[in-house]
């Protein structure tokens, strides 16, 4: 059994280790053993498109079966519901409020239900931490169960709710923007625009085309392009900050020229 966990909680807090403990604790009950893993908790403050992009930059790397428990929710306590997803061999669990855009989008073959039965919540459920009462609980019982079917109702396709994000799947003829969907930690600008079409496009910053090189110590410009490691162009700045320099931020974005 693996759980994995998103979510925008940060470390200053103790709301991530309680998610933990709650499958822990239901672990030892059960006498079984979890893997516990995490793929950020830095997820800036109810920022879905950068934890769908994280999402979906990540979890292919996992073994099958794993349940991927998702909180990005400033929803909470509204009427808004939970939703398990298995798609592609994995499970998920997160509120259904785009999150999923970018892995769905390339899923055809996927199931949803709603989490709903209380009997896999924690007794007391907090209006405002989902994660720790409704989401890390249900995430142990997929991984026990090895299914989602016993949550609640089957849902329909067009019962999920869909985010506006920027498509990662323009061909490079229809490229207009190159928008950024992520920032990580070194400053780096992560874009929409995927590395197969670095030799056909060109970033436009300050009415000049950012030069592309392909690693970060080959720059002799102070501001580049380069093919990222998650399969994306990165603008970067040779040990500095992009977002730093640019000032832009999610959801911005550089002219494409040719």
């Amino acid at each position: 059994m693996r759980i994995v966990f998103l979510t925008d909680f940060g470390y200053f807090d103790w709301y991530a280790a309680s998610m933990k403990a709650v499958v822990l604790s239901l672990a030892e009950e059960n006498n079984v053993k979890v893997s516990l893993d995490d793929i950020t908790h830095n997820i800036p403050p109810q920022d879905i498109m950068s934890g769908a992009f994280a999402l979906y930059a990540s979890y292919r790397y996992f073994p099958k079966n794993t349940v991927f428990c998702c909180v990005i929710d400033p929803g909470v306590g509204t009427e808004r519901y939970a939703i398990a997803v298995k798609a592609n061999g994995y499970f998920f669990v997160l509120p259904n409020n785009g999150l999923l855009t970018y892995i769905l989008r390339e899923s055809d073959d996927y199931s949803i239900f709603k989490i709903e039965n209380k009997e896999y919540f924690l007794k007391n459920v907090s209006n405002t931490f989902h994660g720790r009462d409704i989401f890390a609980p249900s995430s142990f019982y997929i991984a026990f169960k090895n299914d989602i079917s016993f949550l609640g109702e089957e849902l329909k396709k067009e019962d999920l709710i869909w985010a506006d994000f920027p498509d990662l799947n323009k061909s490079a003829e229809n490229i207009r923007k190159a928008f950024i969907i992520y920032i990580d930690r070194f400053g780096n600008l992560i874009t929409n625009i995927r590395n197969e079409y670095a030799d056909k496009i060109k970033l436009v910053y300050n009415e000049s085309y950012l030069p592309l090189v392909d690693c970060y110590e080959k720059a002799e410009a102070d501001i580049f392009v380069l093919p990222g490691s998650s399969g994306f162009l990165e603008v970067s700045v040779k040990n500095g900050s992009a977002a730093e320099k640019t000032g832009k931020k999610i959801s911005d974005y550089f002219d494409v020229g040719r």
